[in-house]
C-alpha cells in the first residue's frame, strides 16, 4: 500500500521527498537485512519496468532544483561552533597544557621574585608650636591637592637621591644596572635595549658622554634613581590623611629597609625644609630689623631737631594768628565798603546840583540842617538859599575828606593782612611737616617692634621644628607579589584555550571538503542518494572478496541503500543506463560502479559493467583481467565482435566490458555514431548498464557519455573534495543540459565522523547488525 501511494504521488520522487514516507518501512527493513536478499517491495520496484523497450525512454533532467543559485557558504551558528570546539577538545587540551608548561617555566624559572613592603604615614595638617609663628612659617593645608603633591614629593628625584646616598644603592646591582651580569634573556634587559634604540633613533638631545669620573657617577645616579622610582609606588586612602609608601624589590628584607628608610628620609626632608625656611626667615628678619633700627634712629633725630625749631609754634599760636588775620580781613572789607559808599555819594552829589530840586537833594544827602533850610526856600528867602548852597559845599568837602581817610586806611590794612597770612602759612606748613614726621616715626617704631618680636619667635622656634607627617605603621618584611604564579598559570591556560580554539576555528574555516549529506545537499541543491563508508581493504583486488565475505557490512548495506534510492528517484521510469562519475580523481566512482553493478546483478538481473575511462583502464586491478585485453575500443573499431569482448565475471554474476587500449582520442570515440548504436544494442540485451567514466573536471569524456544515459551519479569524497570543484563539476553538466540524478558521499571515515561529532547520523555503521 505504501508503494502504491508513492507511485501515485504527482510530484517528482527524490530521495528526501520520498524518504519520510518510507522511513518506518523501507529503511528499517533494509537495515535489518543481513544478507544480499531483497525485500518484496524492492523486487516489485525493480521488476516494474523489465525493459526500456516496454516504456518510452526518458531522463530526469529538470526534475531537481537548478543549481545556478547554489549556496557556497555554511552558516556558522553558536551551537555548531561549540560542537566543533568540543570535537577538537584534545587539540585545545594539548594547547592548554603547552601554554601552562610555558607559563610555569616563566613563573618558576625565568621571572624574578618580587617582594613588597608598605609603610603607612599620616599627614598632620597643623603642628602644635610653643610660639605662634604661623605667620612666619605656615604648615600644609589638609586638601586633596596637598596630599597628591606630597605623594609626588616622595618620588621626587632629590628625595630618592638622598635615599640612594643614605643606603648606598649605587652598589646594589638591582638598582645599578651597570653592576648586573648579562643574561641570555631578561625582560628588563630587553626593555632597556629597546629604550636605548628608540632614544638613538628619535631623540633630538645629544647622547650623554661619560668623559670623566664625575660625569660617570652622575649618570649612574640618574640610572639608579630611575630604577628605584620604578620600584616605588604611592597611594592614599580617600577621605583620610593616610597614605602609603610601597617598595618592591627582589628581597623581602631589602623592601622593608627601603620602605622605612624612604619614610625617614621624607620626614627628615620635611624638617630640613622647615629648618631652612626658618633660617631664611630669621636671616631676612634680622636684616630687616637692622634696617628699621637705623631708619628709626634717623627719624628720631630729625624729629628732635624740628621740635627744637618749632618750640614757639604750636596750635594755640597758629589759632591766634588766624584770629588776627580774620580781624584784619574784616577791617579791610569794611573800609572798602565805606570807600565805595562815599565815592557813590560824591558822584551822586556832583551829578545832582543842576538836575534835581533842592528837596530831592536834601532827601538824597539826608542832612537835618538842609531839611530845616527847605522851609526858607519855599518862602523865596535869599539868605536861606545861600545857606543851603553853603551847606551843600560843606558836605561835598566832608565827603572828599572821608574818601581820602578811608583810602589811607585801606592802604595800611592790606600789607598787614598779607604779612599775617604769610606768617600763618609758614607756621602751618612747619607744623604739618612735624606731625607727618611724628606719624612716620611712630609707624617705623611699630614695624620695628613687630619684626623684632618675629625675629625673637623665629629664633626660639629654630630648634623646635616638627614634620607635617609621621609614620603611622612601619614596614615589615616584604610579601611576595610577583610573579603571581597562580594567575600566570591560569592566564596561560586561558591563552592556551584561546590559542587552541583559534587553531580549531582556523582549521574549520579553511576546511574545503564536505562531511555530511545535509552539507552536501545545502551546497548543491541535489539529493544525496547514498553515503558509502570507507571499506577496510588495502588493494583494489580485495574489493569483491570483501563484499562477498561481508554481505552484512556497513559498506554493503550502504550500497543497497544507494541502489534503492536510485530506483526510487524516478519511480515511473527507473534508469537503465547509469553513469558513475566524479569531479576529480580518487573519489570512489569506480568502486561505486562495481559495487552497484554487483548489487543489481545479485537481483537476478542482467547487468553490464562498462569501463568508460579509456585513459586509465583500472578494471583489471579489480577483476584480475589483462589491461591489454580487447574491449570497447575493439568492438567500436570492428576488430572484435561484441560477444567476444564481453566477459562474464562468475563471482559477481555480471558481464564486464573493459575499455581496451587505443591511440585515438576517447572523446571522439564516445561521440561517434558507433558508440550510440552500441548503447542502443546493449539496452535491448541488459536490464542495467553501469558505465564508469573519467572525472568531469579532468576530461570531457563524461559530458559526452552523459548525453546517452538515464541517470548520472556523482561521487564526492568525504571531507576531501573541495566545494569549489563540486560546484564546477555541476556547472559543467549544466552547460550540456545534463541534470544529475543525485550525489554519493563516498569514502566516509566512521572514526572521523565520531571525531567531528556526527554520531547520530552514522551510528548504524558500528551497530551490531553491521560487522566488518
Amino acid at each position: 500500500m505504501i508503494a502504491a501511494k508513492a507511485i501515485d504521488t504527482p510530484w517528482p520522487m527524490t530521495y528526501h521527498s520520498f524518504f519520510p514516507i518510507f522511513e518506518g518501512g523501507i529503511k528499517n527493513a533494509l537495515l535489518l537485512r543481513r544478507s544480499c536478499a531483497t525485500t518484496n517491495l524492492e523486487r516489485r520496484l525493480i521488476e516494474y519496468p523489465s525493459r526500456m523497450s516496454q516504456a518510452p525512454q526518458t531522463t530526469i533532467l529538470g526534475k531537481l532544483p537548478s543549481f545556478t543559485a547554489l549556496q557556497t557558504q555554511e552558516d556558522l551558528t553558536l551551537l555548531s561552533l561549540m560542537s566543533t570546539l568540543w570535537r577538537h577538545k584534545w587539540i585545545m587540551l594539548f594547547s592548554v597544557v603547552i601554554f601552562i608548561i610555558l607559563g610555569g617555566y616563566y613563573a618558576f624559572g625565568v621571572a624574578d621574585s618580587k617582594y613588597a613592603s608598605i609603610t603607612t604615614l599620616t599627614l598632620q595638617p597643623r603642628n602644635e608650636q610653643l610660639i605662634d609663628i604661623e605667620k612666619v612659617i605656615s604648615g600644609v593645608s589638609p586638601n586633596e591637592e596637598t596630599i597628591n603633591t606630597e605623594l609626588q614629593v616622595i618620588k621626587s628625584r632629590a628625595l630618592l637621591e638622598k635615599l640612594i646616598e643614605k643606603i648606598d644603592l649605587i652598589s646594589d646591582p638591582e638598582f645599578n644596572t651597570r653592576l648586573r651580569q648579562d643574561k641570555s634573556f631578561s625582560a628588563g634587559q630587553l626593555r632597556r635595549t629597546i629604550s636605548t634604540v628608540l632614544t638613538d633613533l628619535f631623540s633630538d638631545s645629544p647622547i650623554r658622554e661619560e668623559r670623566d669620573e664625575a660625569a660617570r657617577r652622575r649618570m649612574m645616579m640618574i640610572e639608579t634613581v630611575d630604577e628605584l622610582k620604578r620600584a616605588i609606588t604611592t597611594d592614599y586612602l580617600r577621605d583620610t590623611y593616610i597614605y602609603h609608601i610601597r617598595v618592591t624589590t627582589g628581597n623581602p628584607t631589602k623592601s622593608e629597609r627601603l620602605a622605612n628608610a624612604l619614610a625617614d628620609v621624607y620626614i627628615q626632608d620635611q624638617i630640613d625644609q622647615k629648618f631652612i625656611a626658618t633660617e631664611r626667615a630669621i636671616t631676612w628678619l634680622a636684616d630687616r630689623v637692622a634696617e628699621l633700627s637705623i631708619e628709626l634712629e634717623e627719624k628720631q633725630d630729625l624729629a628732635e631737631s624740628m621740635r627744637a625749631q618749632l618750640d614757639l609754634v604750636n596750635t594755640d599760636a597758629l589759632e591766634i594768628a588766624n584770629r588776627r588775620a580774620r580781624s584784619l580781613r574784616t577791617q579791610l572789607e569794611n573800609a572798602q565798603a565805606d570807600l565805595a559808599r562815599l565815592v557813590a555819594q560824591r558822584e551822586a552829589l556832583n551829578q545832582a546840583n543842576a538836575s534835581i530840586s533842592p528837596e530831592d537833594l536834601a532827601l538824597q544827602l539826608n542832612d537835618p540842617f538842609l531839611d530845616r533850610l527847605l522851609s526858607g526856600l519855599n518862602d523865596n528867602d535869599a539868605q536861606a538859599l545861600e545857606l543851603f548852597e553853603n551847606r551843600v559845599e560843606e558836605l561835598r568837602s566832608s565827603l572828599d575828606t572821608d574818601i581820602l581817610r578811608t583810602e589811607q586806611k585801606i592802604a595800611a590794612l592790606r600789607p598787614s593782612l598779607v604779612q599775617v597770612e604769610a606768617e600763618m602759612a609758614t607756621q602751618s606748613d612747619d607744623l604739618l611737616a612735624f606731625q607727618q614726621l611724628e606719624r612716620d616715626l611712630q609707624s617705623t617704631r611699630s614695624l620695628y617692634e613687630t619684626f623684632l618680636n618675629r625675629l625673637k619667635e623665629a629664633s626660639v622656634q629654630r630648634g623646635l621644628q616638627q614634620a607635617d607627617s609621621r609614620v603611622l605603621s612601619a614596614a615589615t618584611p616584604g610579601l611576595p607579589v610577583a610573579p603571581r604564579r597562580t594567575r600566570i598559570l591560569l592566564l596561560s591556560g586561558v591563552l592556551g584555550l584561546m590559542f587552541g580554539a583559534g587553531i580549531v576555528s582556523l582549521r574549520q574555516f579553511k576546511r574545503r571538503g564536505v562531511r555530511t549529506a545535509e552539507d552536501l545537499e545545502t551546497l548543491t541543491g541535489l539529493s544525496v542518494l547514498g553515503q558509502i563508508p570507507k571499506m577496510p581493504i588495502r588493494k583494489r583486488m580485495d574489493l569483491l572478496p570483501y563484499l562477498e565475505n561481508k554481505p552484512a557490512s556497513a559498506a554493503a548495506e550502504a550500497i543497497r541503500n544507494l541502489r534503492t534510492s536510485l530506483m526510487l528517484n524516478n519511480i515511473d521510469t527507473p534508469p537503465q543506463l547509469i553513469m558513475s562519475t566524479s569531479a576529480v580523481p580518487g573519489e570512489g566512482k569506480t568502486t561505486h560502479s562495481i559495487t552497484l553493478a554487483r548489487n543489481l546483478a545479485n537481483l537476478d538481473k542482467r547487468v553490464l559493467l562498462m569501463e568508460g575511462d579509456l585513459r586509465r583502464l583500472n578494471f583489471h586491478m579489480y577483476f584480475g583481467t589483462s589491461r591489454d585485453a580487447s574491449g570497447l575500443v575493439a568492438t567500436l573499431s570492428g576488430d572484435s565482435p561484441l560477444e567476444e569482448v564481453i566477459t562474464r565475471h562468475d563471482g559477481s554474476n555480471l558481464d564486464l566490458l573493459t575499455g581496451g587500449l587505443t591511440t585515438s582520442n576517447p572523446v571522439d570515440i564516445f561521440a561517434s555514431e558507433g558508440f550510440a548504436t552500441l548503447l542502443r544494442t546493449l539496452r535491448t540485451q541488459y536490464d542495467y548498464i553501469i558505465i564508469d567514466t573519467p572525472p568531469l573536471l579532468a576530461v570531457p569524456d563524461a559530458l559526452v557519455i552523459g548525453q546517452y544515459v538515464d541517470a548520472v551519479l556523482i561521487s564526492v569524497a568525504w571531507d576531501k573534495t573541495p566545494r569549489e570543484q563540486i560546484i564546477q563539476a555541476l556547472r559543467k553538466l549544466e552547460t550540456v543540459n545534463i541534470q544529475p540524478a543525485g550525489l554519493v558521499l563516498s569514502m566516509i571515515d566512521p572514526k572521523g565522523m565520531r571525531r567531528y561529532g556526527y554520531y547520530s547520523y552514522y551510528d548504524t555503521y558500528n551497530s551490531p547488525y553491521h560487522k566488518n
